[in-house]
């Protein structure tokens, strides 16, 4: 980390002077600075952010508490002007923060990273963004300052506005592995701040083609499709492949949660208790 700092300027960088020692977090480490913020993993090596990008990304839990993983490269100008600023991110959707001066920062991710680079990211006819992700049911959705996006999760359908931009969008294929899925059902529930609250712990293998995630108010369990063997068994884990063959699915809340249970998404099964850029 001190030889990255060094290389980018040491005390003459935008990152400016040292603030402490290298702390843990997370599954790897930081260090902070006057102007921003490094952190490390012996996956990604040592990134820099600072300003509205380290802003956005703390708010959302930094590398411990939200669903973005550590940082992959600099923070460096994106193609919607001088003043725009970008990172991504490890997470396996691929998510990117993006920041203008005129819209603020936002993450685009999964589908919607998929579609906008697609269609030439920032630089492209979408422009940037103008907000986060939305859900609706099954759809995801989100505003560029050129249009908007959405993606059926069951369909994997793309629609957009305007219209003919869906035309470029066939047959663009949305790889969402079970880590991805119970992510996306946890923002869709509201993320740290909704029903399920933060997470506790990482995911744990259930069955033996699935993971499950545990929440300070309940669970998300995800299987990786296709189910290829019929459904028969009663007792946990098998039980949970029937609520969730290609997407992730929230648990029964407890009797100490019982707001979870507003909070199942329509049509979703409720599961028996466990017996254990």
């Amino acid at each position: 980390m001190m030889a990255a700092w060094e290389k980018a300027g040491g005390e003459t960088s935008t990152l400016g002077a040292r603030k402490g020692d290298v702390y843990p977090v997370g599954d790897g480490f930081g260090l902070d600075f006057d102007g921003g913020k490094m952190f490390y993993t012996t996956d990604t090596g040592a990134k820099y952010l600072y300003g509205p990008v380290l802003a956005k990304y703390e708010a959302l839990g930094g590398p411990a508490d939200s669903d973005l993983g550590f940082p992959t490269i600099n923070e460096v100008p994106g193609l919607a002007g001088p003043d725009s600023r970008v990172s991504t991110f490890s997470a396996s959707d691929n998510p990117v923060i993006f920041w203008t001066p005129d819209h603020g920062a936002f993450v685009v991710r999964g589908a919607m990273n998929a579609a906008w680079d697609k269609l030439g990211s920032s630089g492209g006819v979408l422009g940037a963004p103008i907000a986060d992700e939305t859900y609706d049911g099954d759809v995801v959705s989100q505003k560029f300052t050129g249009g908007e996006v959405s993606w059926n999760k069951k369909t994997k359908d793309f629609t957009t506005n305007p219209a003919v931009l869906a035309d470029q969008l066939k047959g663009l294929q949305v790889a969402l592995d079970p880590t991805a899925a119970i992510n996306m059902a946890w923002r869709a529930a509201g993320g740290a701040a909704g029903a399920l609250g933060a997470k506790k712990g990482a995911p744990y293998p259930i069955g033996g083609d699935g993971i499950a995630q545990d929440f300070v108010g309940g669970k998300i369990f995800s299987v990786r499709p296709p189910v290829r063997t019929p459904w028969r068994a009663r007792s946990w884990p098998n039980t949970s492949r029937s609520a969730v063959r290609s997407a992730a699915t929230l648990a029964s809340p407890s009797p100490t949660n019982p707001t979870a249970a507003s909070r199942r998404p329509a049509g979703s099964r409720r599961s028996p208790p466990p017996t254990s850029r």
